[in-house]
């Protein structure tokens, strides 16, 4: 099944607007998990 983009530009640009919400949605995540991880990976070093 090969979808052809290009004929349906909406289509890429929900796809590519989903991507950017999924990679803000992670990196927040990412910054409060790390936040909680810095006491752990100061007191192994």
């Amino acid at each position: 099944m090969k979808i052809d983009i290009w004929k349906r530009p909406w289509l890429a640009v929900l796809l590519l607007f989903l991507c950017f919400l999924l990679v803000g949605y992670f990196e927040r995540q990412d910054q409060e998990l790390f936040e909680r991880m810095a006491p752990f990976t100061e007191a192994m070093r």
